[in-house]
């Protein structure tokens, strides 16, 4: 049987407050959850008047230890320890006068003697901006900085902080992202472990963090107003490594010695820092820029391909360039093809059929007669095929996983949209690419009667269900070039029939029109290999023949067995007899 050394009660700090005078005594010596309260008063018996250590009868008026609300009599103090308060930690015990004393004897009483040392002030409040800012500059550096939160709070809130801190410093040290030199004042975990503690925020206005400016145009005035954001940044020339290695060993060095913390974590590895040799004298170094320099071709001293020299100007990759070029092109269609004259807004109830969408250039899978089983496997063997490229595949950048997916992008005339209600009833209508989803329920809202028109609902897309965000794009929601959206309204509506909310001539309209609904015209930014070896086997236009029915006419050529280089469709002489003269071979009968 293996007995385990029982571990020794960890030590405590208490603070006594003199309840007549306000001062704060503590306690020098170390206190365990044993000791009692008639120990700690004799610890500090030559800082207090002598009523507290003279003996006194049982019926005589008692002074009283209070933590909290449990209140202990004097003669109770020999028989209670302050385990029974607390196990750890610090803790403040308040030290009464007798309740039958008069204003006269307190007078009487000399004001207890103070220690020189700051007193434990646990205010949880926040402070105004410019007590903080005013603190924070009489703090000099971060070992004031740390000391002062020590003084101001218990161990628990103290340990909360700078562990906190210790972690954010090292994500300052061992990565560059620009993400974890902006702290955003609103967050939860922000406020609840740093900012709640005083000296919280001086101690990263210490590490070099300061408010983040904004420009405002003050219409009254005429003139450009600063204005502070709630986001704290640490911009590239405050920010300086060995002030950050100082103030990591400040943080280690009082979760050790001051608040008994056994396992602090080990300092990072730290990312190199530029030096001006390296980027120039005269520039600043940005590490969230890119930068693409042939080093081969400077080593043999070979002229640089790309043209670019590393004076910390901002140069761009050749992947970047493409992806530019792209993005422009995409530009140029999207204002060349995307023109909206008319939403055909139509509206529709439960089992009435729309405008069926016709199909300009129907595509190779519906030419080759492919059903909905042979699509679902198309579709999932393509997801298998792209999982196993992304496990599989080398290291890519943002930049080449975005040249990749616009290389697959087409452009779209539009977007066909259906909404659907929970009644049944829905409305068809178009929309362009880059319109909003707030667009979007603006138009639905103006198919309402005017009484219905303030009931709140939401747009949504299932499975799974997923509410629309008001600010995206179409685009960016993925609801191009048609999509199924349903409405959901945040409170009941009325029992009426389906679709009673939108006006009727829009029901008319959908009876009175009778062209069919077009579906979105795309244009690829770079043709697919696919469609080049399509087109090299499809014949070119002949006689203004469009590509539809060219395509059709090989279709039927195939049935009919004409096919190229066998000797059908080649008109043969009249001596042979055996020909039609027609192109169909002698056993076609119709």
């Amino acid at each position: 049987m293996v007995v385990k050394k029982k571990k020794a009660a960890a030590p405590l700090k208490v603070m006594i407050k003199c309840n007549w005078s306000g001062a704060r005594i503590p306690v020098p010596q170390s206190v365990t959850p044993a000791s009692t309260l008639q120990q700690i008063i004799d610890a500090i018996a030559n800082s207090l008047p002598p009523l507290f250590t003279k003996p006194s009868e049982w019926n005589d008026p008692q002074p009283s230890l209070v933590y909290m609300r449990t209140s202990v009599l004097k003669r109770d103090w020999a028989i209670t320890k302050i385990g029974d308060f607390c196990d750890g930690g610090s803790i403040l015990l308040t030290l009464n006068l007798p309740k039958e004393d008069n204003a006269s004897s307190v007078a009487a009483i000399p004001p207890a003697a103070k220690d020189e040392v700051e007193p434990m002030d646990i205010d949880h409040s926040m402070n105004s901006t410019e007590n903080i800012l005013n603190t924070a500059s009489s703090l000099e550096g971060t070992h004031e900085a740390v000391k002062y939160i020590l003084n101001s709070n218990f161990d628990a809130d103290s340990q909360e902080c700078l562990s906190t801190v210790l972690k954010m410093v090292d994500n300052l040290l061992s990565k560059s992202d620009a993400k974890f030199r902006s702290i955003r004042l609103t967050n939860a975990t922000v406020e609840k472990k740093i900012l709640s503690k005083k000296g919280g925020l001086e101690l990263l206005f210490a590490l070099g963090f300061d408010y983040e400016q904004k420009v405002a145009f003050d219409f009254d005035n005429s003139s450009n107003v600063q204005h502070k954001s709630e986001m704290i940044v640490l911009t590239a020339d405050k920010e300086e490594r060995d002030l950050l290695l100082r103030a990591r060993g400040d943080l280690s060095q009082a979760l050790k010695n001051e608040l008994n913390v056994e396992k602090v974590p080990q300092v990072p590895k730290v990312q190199p820092f530029p030096t001006m040799a390296s980027v120039g004298a005269s520039a600043t170094f940005d590490p969230f820029k890119s930068s693409s320099y042939n080093t081969q071709a400077a080593a043999v001293g070979a002229p640089n391909p790309n043209s670019i020299v590393p004076d910390g100007s901002s140069s761009k990759s050749s992947t970047e360039r493409k992806l530019e070029i792209l993005q422009q092109k995409q530009q140029r269609l999207e204002q060349k093809i995307q023109t909206l004259q008319d939403r055909q807004i139509v509206a529709l109830l439960p089992g009435e059929v729309g405008p069926i969408v016709s199909l300009d250039a129907p595509g190779d899978d519906i030419l080759d007669g492919k059903g909905d089983t042979s699509l679902i496997a198309g579709l999932a063997k393509k997801k298998m095929e792209d999982r196993k490229k992304r496990e599989e595949g080398s290291f890519q950048t943002k930049s080449m996983r975005e040249l990749e997916k616009m290389k697959k992008a087409k452009v779209y005339s539009h977007a066909q949209l259906k909404i659907f209600f929970p009644d049944g009833a829905r409305i068809d209508a178009k929309f362009l690419p880059s319109e909003s989803i707030q667009i979007v329920k603006d138009i639905v809202i103006s198919t309402f009667f005017p009484e219905y028109a303030m009931m709140a609902f939401d747009l949504y897309i299932s499975p799974p269900r997923r509410v629309l965000d008001c600010k995206k794009s179409l685009r960016d929601e993925g609801l191009v070039p048609a999509a199924k959206i349903l409405v959901s309204w945040k409170s009941p509506p009325p029992k009426a029939s389906p679709g009673f909310c939108i006006q009727p001539h829009y029901f008319q309209a959908s009876s009175s029109r009778n062209s069919a609904t077009a579906f979105p015209d795309a244009v690829a930014l770079e043709e697919s290999k696919k469609d080049e070896d399509m087109d090299k086997k499809m014949p070119a236009k002949v006689s203004g023949k469009s590509g539809k029915s060219s395509r059709e006419e090989e279709l039927m050529n195939r049935m009919l067995g004409k096919r190229k280089g066998l000797g059908f469709g080649k008109k043969k002489s009249s001596t042979d007899g055996k020909s039609t003269g027609t192109g169909k071979p002698k056993w076609f009968k119709g």
